[in-house]
């Protein structure tokens, strides 16, 4: 779990730049260190000059134009271990991908840990590049804010232990607490999700409904860990072969899609089983297993005129009283 270098002490700031000069593959920059531990360039100068006092390494200072670099001197031999360049760039490709998820203070420990992993491959493997990608969204969710929940959660998930919970789920709901056992994270579409089980607020720990719950991290208003441990069972992984998230009967849908947007359509898989049949003007019909109605209905009408719902006829005509609505309200003049 990251910590939020912010609130950190002084000796935990002094521990961190050590072990990050020690076993880094290339020396530091004052701008580098100061981001890295959210502190001035004169606060890392101390820290530095603390370093140097001390018996534990020496710092050895380089130059790069105008900047001071800086770097621990390492041991003659450092211990052998199995890891992978290839794996750790990879890694750091995930880093990079996750960006737009995890919070700033997640993706510095991330960094610290991986550029102290680097610096045990064999001798004449490359470091990792600063930056190996990057990752773009649209409504994006800030989990900075919910940087002390993912803490708790991810310990308890760790732990098998049980959180009280507050919990809103709507903007204008109102809000619920209860004990929940946290047993796993999802990342899906651009959010954070945790799956459990509410559980008994008393005595044993076990599950108060037989299927689990699912919860929006950003949902989440409190979350404490309890010394209780949680009784429920492991949670059957995700039903990644329907389309939607949200539990439902199982429904066989057929869509038709224009030539505008049968490219973007043919290159993803949707659900499992599916199959696509093109006509001669370039459209598609795409057959695909869904168990969400309201994801799915969601879903086509962000196509606009270019979708349309062949099957179900209960599906269709669901969908067709949305677009009533919505040509009733857009028929209509702004009231002023």
């Amino acid at each position: 779990m990251g910590k939020k270098w912010s609130g950190a002490k002084p000796s935990e700031k002094l521990l961190s730049l050590y072990t990050t000069l020690l076993v880094a593959n290339r020396p530091y920059s004052l701008t580098e260190i100061s981001s890295m531990l959210d502190c001035s360039k004169p606060a890392v100068t101390r820290l530095l000059e603390q370093l140097e006092g001390s018996r534990f390494g020496k710092v050895q200072r380089s130059q790069r134009g105008r900047e001071a670099l800086f770097q621990m001197e390492k041991p003659s031999r450092l211990p052998t271990v199995c890891l992978s360049a290839d794996g750790l760039y990879q890694l750091a490709l995930c880093r990079e991908l996750l960006t737009n998820l995890l919070p700033e203070a997640m993706h510095k420990e991330m960094e610290i840990s991986l550029r102290q992993a680097v610096a045990f491959l064999p001798e004449g493997s490359q470091g990792l590049p600063d930056h190996v990608g990057t990752s773009l969204s649209k409504g994006r969710i800030d989990y900075k804010p919910f940087q002390k929940t993912l803490g708790v959660v991810l310990e308890a998930i760790r732990e098998h232990k049980v959180c009280e919970i507050l919990y809103k789920g709507a903007v204008l709901a109102v809000e619920k607490s209860f004990d929940f056992a946290p047993k796993r994270m999802i990342g899906f579409r651009e959010s954070l999700l945790v799956q459990g089980y509410i559980v008994a607020a008393k005595g044993s720990a076990t599950p108060v409904y037989e299927n689990c719950t699912t919860l929006a991290v950003h949902r989440i208003k409190a979350c404490t860990a309890t010394r209780r441990i949680a009784r429920v069972p492991d949670i059957p992984e995700p039903d990644n072969t329907t389309f939607g998230i949200m539990e439902g009967e199982p429904f066989t849908a057929v869509v038709w899609f224009s030539a505008t947007a049968a490219t973007y359509v043919s290159e993803r898989q949707w659900s499992a089983p599916q199959t696509i049949e093109f006509n001669k003007d370039g459209s598609l019909v795409l057959q695909v297993q869904g168990r969400s109605v309201p994801e799915f209905a969601s879903w086509v009408l962000s196509f606009g005129n270019t979708a349309e719902v062949l099957l179900p006829k209960w599906l269709r005509a669901e969908i067709g009283q949305a677009v009533a609505k919505l040509q009733k309200t857009y028929g209509q003049p702004i009231s002023s």
